[in-house]
Parts: C-alpha cells; sequence; structure tokens
C-alpha cells in the first residue's frame, strides 16, 4: 500500500481524484501496519502506533494537536503532532471515498500551510515504520532505514502546523 501511495501523479493533469486514492491507499497503508493482528485496524490503533514512537523534538511528542477522533459526538483529542496530521489524511480520505464534498484546500494540513498532506503522508508514515519496528532515534541505527537522522522528518512535519 505504501509503495502504490508513494507513487505521486505527475504533471499537470493530476487531479482531485488521483489525491483521493493516493489519501485512501496511505490510509490503508497505515491501517496496515497498525492492525492488532487480533481485532480490527483503524483510527484508534494508528494514533497508538504514532503516540509510542520516541520523538526527539518537544513540539512534535507534546500532546497539545486537536486530533480527529472519527466520531461526530466525541470532540477532537489532544495527541503528539503526527496524530493531527494522520488525522486530516483520515478526514481527506473519508470525504473523498463517502462522497462528501472535496475541497481544494483539504490538500493542505491547516489553513494557511502550504504543505500538502501528500508530501506529509511519506514523513508521518516513516515515523510509524519506527514506533513498529521500536526503534530510538538515539540508538546505533541498525540498517540502512534508519541512516538518515529522525530529526530531519520531525522537522519536515513541524513545517505544517501553521494554520492547525
Amino acid at each position: 500500500m505504501a509503495t502504490q501511495a508513494a507513487q505521486l501523479p505527475a504533471g499537470t493533469d493530476t487531479t482531485l481524484y488521483d489525491l483521493g486514492r493516493m489519501a485512501a491507499l496511505w490510509v490503508s497503508a497505515f491501517e496496515t501496519l497498525a492492525h492488532p493482528r487480533k481485532g480490527n485496524s483503524g483510527l484508534d490503533q494508528v494514533y497508538l502506533l504514532l503516540e509510542n514512537v520516541s520523538y526527539l523534538d518537544h513540539d512534535v511528542r507534546r500532546p497539545r494537536y486537536k486530533a480527529h477522533t472519527g466520531r461526530t459526538r466525541i470532540p477532537p483529542a489532544h495527541r503528539v503532532l503526527p496524530c493531527w496530521l494522520y488525522g486530516k489524511l483520515y478526514q481527506a480520505r473519508n470525504n473523498f471515498l463517502h462522497g462528501n464534498p472535496v475541497r481544494a484546500k483539504s490538500r493542505y494540513a491547516g489553513r494557511g500551510s502550504a504543505v500538502g498532506l501528500f508530501w506529509l503522508a511519506p514523513c508521518v508514515y516513516r515515523l510509524a515504520l519506527t514506533g513498529f519496528l521500536k526503534l530510538s532515534p538515539l540508538q546505533k541505527p541498525p540498517n540502512i532505514f534508519h541512516t538518515d537522522p529522525q530529526s530531519i522528518i520531525e522537522r519536515a512535519i513541524l513545517r505544517a502546523r501553521k494554520g492547525r
């Protein structure tokens, strides 16, 4: 799923439908990674996986971002920044797949943010992988996957905070 989702459409003929399909693939990739093996996988399991990552940056790991709950009667909970970003992606995917109005601004993390969700999804997925593999950003890298410092990924997702 992640491999397919990472194949960005190129050119000027990219449509909102291409981005909706990509959102659906990214959400499926996250839910597959977070699947508990028994039971179901969904928003709560992905949030749990992202909250168990060892973050370096205080602004990333501090639970101060109101993340989508997936339920209309439950107010957003304060979670870490990657959960907030994943919640935005999850909402965009749901709106697309359920036939709800999809607006061009839903491509972005927040009002005033110039960073698109589809550029952030691979970064958040990489953080989810570190949680799944139980890697610490401070330990010696076990392989090529973990050679880039996690701080680069965290700085990338911090750019999306504007307008949260």
